[in-house]
């Protein structure tokens, strides 16, 4: 929740309980989080363990899952609810090689697994916000072209932090392309003509939260997406 956008995470947890979902939603460096992950497990199981409960079975530890698209912090999550340093993490996708159980002190084994994605995307969108935010490796992308994808998208959502994070003119959106934006951004960045290496500044810059909090996606998007060969929202 530290690089989303605080109404339309509300939005999603909203639209994920009308599913008949479970969902908290949390920053994982919080000191709480193994507690509001172990407590949320245990409600989710509240049935399974009242039957356990009168056969005679108590305090067993919860087995779970950890899965994800690359990238969204799965493995440091882990390590705040193990509460040391042992799923290996880093601020690129495809770190997590191996799966791996791990066990909490709030009585949870954890299995860590490698993000996954989808075969195949049939909005063309997904892709892009997935490179936007990191989950596809950036060796994979043009990224001048995910760049400009960043800039329409921040035209709209927030276009007053792309300016005062690159020192740009007030009036620069009204008066320059996405294109011209990225160039002005490259000069201001000192780096010549080199959009490129402007390019890779201003996802990082995004994905680090320099230019505000953001979420993309909202649930009444409606983005399709293919998999197995199945349409599914």
């Amino acid at each position: 929740t530290d690089l989303a956008d605080p109404d339309r995470t509300k939005a999603w947890v909203r639209y994920f309980r009308s599913k008949g979902m479970a969902v908290v939603a949390l920053d994982s460096r919080d000191r709480k989080t193994p507690q509001i992950i172990s407590k949320a497990a245990r409600e989710v199981l509240a049935d399974k363990w009242a039957a356990l409960a009168e056969k005679g079975v108590k305090d067993k530890a919860i087995r779970a899952l950890v899965a994800g698209i690359p990238n969204v912090g799965k493995s440091t999550l882990l390590n705040h609810l193990v509460m040391k340093n042992v799923a290996i993490t880093g601020d690129r996708p495809g770190v997590t090689k191996k799966l791996q159980w791990l066990k909490t002190p709030t009585n949870l084994e954890l299995l860590d697994t490698p993000g996954v994605l989808w075969p195949k995307f049939e909005d063309q969108r997904v892709g892009q916000h997935l490179a936007m935010t990191g989950a596809i490796k950036d060796q994979l992308i043009n990224l001048d072209d995910i760049a400009l994808v960043t800039l329409k998208f921040m035209r709209d959502y927030n276009p007053q932090s792309i300016i005062e994070r690159y020192h740009l003119p007030s009036n620069a959106w009204e008066t320059m392309t996405d294109v011209e934006v990225l160039l002005a951004i490259t000069a201001k960045l000192g780096f010549k003509e080199d959009y490129d290496r402007a390019s890779e500044r201003l996802l990082i810059d995004l994905r680090r939260g320099k230019l505000g909090t953001y979420t993309v996606e909202m649930p009444s998007d409606n983005i399709g997406l293919v998999v197995d060969g199945d349409d599914n929202n």
